[in-house]
């Protein structure tokens, strides 16, 4: 039965039915659709009904194909979800047969009976569901429910993570064995260093575009070769000294003689 009754299993839905509020449970195994009914409030109540493959092919004729089995246990399946049901001739009292029935808006609603539990058995079924739960809580660090909050990051390796690459034959031409490689983190120097000698490796490429650009040119010229802007301060200019002309000759003094006149005597 689970190979077409496969919709139904581990559902689970909140029917209201008046002021009694229910909690519905679908299971499917090998040979039969089991549906359990709890009543919510202090009495703690549950009912059971089953359908095995006698009382399906008994609705769906005796030889149904596979394909319209899988239909029928969608239809099924999709009442629940969408709580196309009710709890029929309900009724709190002890013993009272009451029934579920889905698919209320198609034209055949289909009607499973309901037989109430004893004591012990509703505490059996209820413990078993528990213990379901704990399982499926183990993977959320035992919670009932997913932590709202979010868990914790998880700690960081203290070992370096190890990143398998392999290269296909088609990418390198040949057989690429597959290597491994330790990511470490770059120091903060070394990608400031090769962000910078990409920028001067680029200026290159692009001065050399230029270049071939304007030599194709008819009447280009190369562009002028950028004079080296000095990082030295500019040195103050200093008075020259004057330039001497060519050297005047110093004329000597004249020796004047003194006269001599004969006496008038004479």
């Amino acid at each position: 039965m689970d190979l077409y009754f496969s919709a139904l299993d581990e559902l689970i839905q909140i029917v209201y039915q008046g002021s009694a509020k229910f909690v519905l449970m679908s299971r499917v195994d090998y040979t039969s659709w089991t549906v359990h009914l709890g009543l919510s409030g202090p009495e703690g109540r549950w009912w059971r009904g089953k359908w095995t493959d006698e009382d399906v092919r008994a609705i769906a004729g005796p030889k149904p194909t596979e394909d319209m089995l899988e239909t029928f246990g969608g239809r099924l399946g999709n009442a629940i979800v969408t709580t196309d049901l009710m709890v029929g001739n309900w009724s709190p009292e002890k013993g009272a047969k009451i029934n579920l029935t889905l698919g209320l808006s198609s034209k055949k609603p289909m009607t499973i009976n309901l037989t109430e539990l004893s004591p012990s058995d509703a505490a059996a079924f209820a413990t078993k569901e528990f213990l379901s739960i704990a399982f499926e809580a183990q993977s959320r660090k035992c919670r009932l429910n997913p932590p709202t909050f979010g868990l914790p990051p998880p700690e960081p390796s203290p070992y370096p993570v190890k990143v398998s690459s392999s290269v296909s034959k088609k990418d390198k031409g040949e057989d690429g064995p597959s290597s491994e490689c330790s990511v470490k983190p770059m120091p903060t120097s070394v990608a400031k260093a090769s962000d910078t000698r990409h920028e001067i490796e680029s200026l290159k490429v692009k001065r050399v575009i230029s270049d071939q650009t304007l030599a194709k040119r008819p009447h280009a010229s190369p562009s002028p070769e950028p004079k080296p802007v000095s990082t030295q301060p500019a040195k103050k200019s200093m008075p020259q000294p004057r330039t001497k002309g060519p050297a005047i000759p110093k004329k000597r003094p004249r020796k004047v003689k003194a006269m001599e006149f004969g006496s008038d005597n004479e």
